[in-house]
C-alpha cells in the first residue's frame, strides 16, 4: 500500500464517524424525489470495491460537513450511491465508472463534475451552477410570467432566460394578424407546459424589442424559434395548431433528453485515472438503446445502429470502432446518431425488426429502416456510409 493510500486510510479511519452521517445515502426507492425535488444534490456513484473511491471519500465526507453548516437557502445535500447496490439505478443514470460525480439542481438540470478532486475545485463547481441556477430563477420571477407560464421576455431578460435548457419563444409583432390569430394556441401552449421543468414558452414584442430581434434575423411575423442552451437549434415551419406545436415540442424534448444522455466518462473505467487527474477529457458513447426508448430516439433525423451480442466475436472487434464512429459523427450536431441494441437483454426489439446475425447495421431515418449496411467494418467505410447517407435523407 502506498504513501497516500496509508494516509487516505487513515484519515478516513478518523473522519468517518463524525461525518458519515453528513453524507446523504440514496437509494432507488428515493433517488428521484429527492434529486430532481426543491433543493440541489451533489451525488458520487461509486462501488465499495473502488480504490479511488475509497482515496476519494474522505474528501466527500468533508465536502458534505462543510455545506451542512451553510443556510438552507443557499444548502446543497452531499450525497452517495452504492452501484453494487443499486445496479439499476446507476444503469438509469448513465453510470459507466467510478467514482462518478454529479450536481443535480434547478429541477431537473444536471451537469457532470470532470475537474480535480480537491475541496476548492469541489466547491468551486457547486458554487457556480447554484450561482447560475439562482440568478437565473430570480430573473425568470421577475420576466412577468403571465397566462399560466407564458414567459414574456425583452432585451434584458432573453440571454439569461435561454442559456439553459429549452425554450421555445415566439418572435412577433401586436399589429400582426397572424400573430393575433396565434396568440389563444400560444396561451394554451404555455398553460400546457406550465409545470414541465424541460421546457419554458416565451414570446417577444419585436416592436418593442426591436433590436433583439434583429440580433436573430427576425424578417416575418410570427416567427417561432427553438433554442437549447443558449443557442438556436430549430425554426418551427409547420402548421400552428395546437396539436401540432404540442407534437413538435414532445419531439424536441425527446430528443434534447436522449442527446443530453450521450456524453460519459472516457471509455477506459475511471479506476485507471489518478484522484488527483486534472479536467477529465469526455468523449461520445453509441446511445444504448431500449425496447423502451427505441420507438424515440429513431423517429428523428439519422440514426445508424449496431445489433449485436456480447458473446460475439465479431461484435466484439467491432465493439471499439463502433465508439470512435460514435466520436466521429458527433461533430455534427443534427445527425447522424451513433447507436447500439444487445439482442440478449433486448431479444422481443431485435426479433420484431428480424435481425437475422450478429453484428447486423442498419440506417433509420425519422422512424423508417432505410438501409442495412453490408460493406467493410473499417472507420472511413462505415463513417462515410453514414454521412453519404444521412446527407442524401
Amino acid at each position: 500500500m502506498s504513501t497516500k493510500q496509508i494516509f487516505s486510510f487513515v484519515l478516513f479511519s478518523v473522519i468517518a464517524p463524525s461525518l458519515g452521517d453528513k453524507v446523504l445515502s440514496l437509494s432507488d426507492i428515493d433517488f428521484e424525489d429527492t434529486v430532481f425535488g426543491s433543493s440541489s444534490h451533489f451525488v458520487m456513484f461509486y462501488g465499495p470495491w473502488c480504490e479511488h473511491c475509497k482515496n476519494f471519500m474522505p474528501t466527500w465526507s468533508l465536502l458534505a460537513e462543510f455545506y451542512s453548516k451553510i443556510p438552507q437557502g443557499e444548502h446543497v445535500t452531499i450525497a452517495k450511491v452504492d452501484c453494487t447496490k443499486e445496479t439499476p439505478l446507476c444503469a438509469k443514470q448513465n453510470i459507466r465508472a467510478y467514482p462518478t460525480l454529479k450536481l443535480y439542481f434547478d429541477h431537473g438540470e444536471i451537469k457532470r463534475y470532470n475537474g480535480k478532486r480537491r475541496i476548492s475545485d469541489l466547491k468551486a463547481f457547486v458554487n457556480k451552477f447554484l450561482a447560475t441556477s439562482e440568478e437565473r430563477d430570480k430573473e425568470l420571477m421577475e420576466a412577468n410570467e403571465a397566462d399560466n407560464g407564458l414567459y414574456t421576455l425583452t432585451a434584458e431578460n432573453f440571454d439569461r432566460h435561454v442559456e439553459m435548457g429549452l425554450h421555445f419563444i415566439k418572435f412577433y409583432a401586436p399589429w400582426c394578424s397572424h400573430c393575433r390569430k396565434l396568440a389563444p394556441t400560444w396561451k394554451a401552449l404555455a398553460e400546457f407546459h406550465k409545470d414541465n421543468s424541460e421546457i419554458t414558452i416565451a414570446k417577444i414584442d419585436c416592436t418593442t424589442e426591436g433590436k433583439k430581434c434583429s440580433e436573430h434575423n427576425i424578417r416575418g411575423f410570427p416567427s417561432l424559434k427553438l433554442f437549447k442552451d443558449g443557442r438556436e437549434v430549430d425554426r418551427y415551419e409547420g402548421t400552428r395548431s395546437l396539436d401540432d406545436l404540442k407534437n413538435y415540442l414532445t419531439l424536441k424534448i425527446s430528443e434534447h433528453s436522449l442527446l443530453s444522455s450521450a456524453i460519459t466518462e472516457k471509455s477506459e473505467s475511471a479506476e485507471e485515472i489518478p484522484s488527483d487527474a486534472t479536467d477529465m477529457e469526455t468523449q461520445i458513447k453509441p446511445f444504448q438503446l431500449t425496447d423502451s426508448n427505441f420507438d424515440a430516439m429513431i423517429s428523428f433525423g439519422t440514426t445508424f445502429v449496431k445489433f449485436y451480442a456480447p458473446w460475439c466475436r465479431h461484435c466484439q472487434e467491432l465493439a471499439p470502432v463502433w465508439d470512435q464512429l460514435a466520436n466521429k459523427c458527433a461533430d455534427s450536431s443534427s445527425g447522424p446518431r451513433i447507436a447500439k441494441v444487445d439482442c440478449t437483454e433486448e431479444e422481443q426489439l431485435c426479433r420484431s425488426l428480424g435481425i437475422p446475425a450478429y453484428p447486423t447495421l442498419i440506417l433509420f431515418s425519422k422512424g423508417i429502416q432505410k438501409q442495412e449496411y453490408k460493406g467493410p467494418r473499417d472507420l472511413n467505410s462505415l463513417y462515410n456510409f453514414a454521412i453519404k447517407h444521412h446527407d442524401e435523407l
